[in-house]
């Protein structure tokens, strides 16, 4: 499988998750790591304008939650308005590992499996962001563990 796209469009776009995912990496404050990583559901959202694939509108579309969910949530924590509700320690470095899946998904061949098994890391993540999502977190249900 992969996204029936145009070979350099599909060029440019690994180009730019490439670069989104060295600035997140590079960037040691969670605002400027999701700053970089929201480019991931924006150059989505221009290469679905030029080449549209439903496949690539469901990552668009997991790309935008996440991104909102996160920015809902650092937000809240930073105005103080949840003090019980947090994003664990080493959420942005498993985001981080997350990209660098989608990364290897916009370049190359992958299976139905790689992709739904990078989606549901994202939906995960997404979940963690709200407060039923953290509660299962603190008991333990949900991991952050690399798979």
């Amino acid at each position: 499988m992969a996204f029936e796209l145009p070979k350099d469009v599909q060029t440019r776009m690994a180009k730019e998750f490439e670069f989104a995912l060295q600035k997140m990496h590079d960037a040691s404050d969670p605002g400027i790591k999701l700053y970089f990583f929201s480019a991931l559901y924006g150059e989505t959202g221009r290469v679905l304008n030029i080449a549209w694939n439903k496949e690539l509108a469901l990552l668009h579309l997991a790309l935008l939650a996440s991104y909102q969910s996160a920015n809902n949530r650092l937000q809240a924590v930073r105005a103080g308005a949840e003090r019980g509700v947090e994003l664990p320690n080493d959420y942005f470095q498993i985001l981080e590992t997350t990209c660098s899946d989608l990364l290897y998904l916009v370049s190359r061949t992958y299976t139905v499996e790689k992709f739904l098994s990078v989606l549901s890391r994202l939906a995960e993540l997404t979940y963690l962001t709200t407060g039923n999502g953290y509660y299962l977190y603190t008991k333990g249900i949900i991991k952050l563990a690399a798979e």
